[in-house]
């Protein structure tokens, strides 16, 4: 995908934390330090305003994971990440298994689709669908990067202990991260359910559109999924790509950090939304589809 390297793009950088157009090197940078929803809530209502021709999406984690050389931020899909400490020929039949198991998902999917569900001929057609789903409700690893269109929702996901993105085994467990990093990454501009750019050689899925009403979970999310356009749809298309062409920190337009027992409205002005919120797994029928669905997968790393 094109990096935004080569453009000049207006952020907070840890020389200029009030804010500034530069070229964007922000995969270096530490995060600029925001004290309050509110804080962070302004500096995004700047952020977009100073950058016109972006879509701004988020993804909220506990940890700002770096590259082990290069020392730059790293967001990659996670059926691409986990080489680190093998060789070429490990870390390829990783790969190779993960894509089997990927395309043994998307069977079943098709084939278990609720009966009383719309939608199936999209799954049937699209295998960026497919993973779209399979990503968003963690049935196995693909080459989507899960993201929101909500701020506050991704500051509540930066802000669980040990946020990963997956979905925790107590949902009763509120315990909070000591620090939290909110991800801001540049999109271009959103069309439709499935949004191509081939400039910038990236897709975006928005779940909304692609998920039946009953998948309470991908609707209050407020899902984005961002992917490589053209789509690496086997093992093989990866082959042919170094594996920093699949990182998304590439699209990072602006990173913060902050500590969420501080950072949250004590009189719920502006509070955090709690675990059930965020995993209404009970009223959500195609989660159940999709539990059954990885239960009937192989154990892949």
């Amino acid at each position: 995908m094109r990096t935004l390297h080569s453009d000049k793009v207006w952020s907070y950088f840890d020389a200029h934390p009030e804010g500034k157009k530069k070229e964007c090197q922000l995969r270096k940078e530490n995060g600029l330090v925001v004290t309050s929803y509110h804080d962070l809530a302004c500096k995004i209502a700047a952020l977009q305003f100073n950058n016109p021709n972006f879509v701004l999406l988020f993804r909220g984690q506990s940890s700002d994971r770096r590259h082990h050389h290069s020392r730059n931020t790293t967001i990659r899909p996670n059926i691409f990440r986990g080489d680190q400490g093998l060789d070429v020929d490990e870390w390829n039949k990783m790969l190779e298994n993960r894509y089997k198991t990927l395309h043994l998902a998307e069977d079943l999917l098709i084939q278990k689709w609720p009966e009383l569900e719309k939608g199936k001929f999209r799954i049937q057609r699209s295998a960026v669908i497919r993973w779209a789903i399979l990503q968003h409700y963690e049935v196995c690893r693909t080459p989507l990067l899960d993201l929101t269109h909500s701020l506050r929702i991704a500051a509540s996901f930066a802000s669980l202990a040990n946020a990963s993105g997956e979905t925790p085994e107590d949902l009763a467990d509120e315990s909070m991260a000591e620090d939290a990093f909110l991800m801001v990454h540049a999109i271009p501009q959103i069309g439709g359910g499935v949004s191509t750019c081939a400039y910038d050689e990236m897709q975006t899925l928005r779940l909304a559109s692609i998920c039946p009403p009953s998948a309470m979970r991908a609707h209050l999310q407020e899902g984005y999924l961002i992917g490589e356009y053209p789509e690496l749809q086997t093992f093989r298309q990866k082959m042919n790509l170094d594996l920093d062409e699949t990182d998304f920190g590439k699209r990072l337009i602006a990173k913060f950090k902050f500590k969420p027992s501080e950072f949250w409205d004590s009189e719920d002005t502006f509070a955090r939304i709690p675990k059930p919120a965020l995993y209404p797994n009970d009223d959500d029928s195609l989660y159940r589809t999709c539990c059954e669905i990885k239960s009937q997968l192989p154990e892949t790393p």
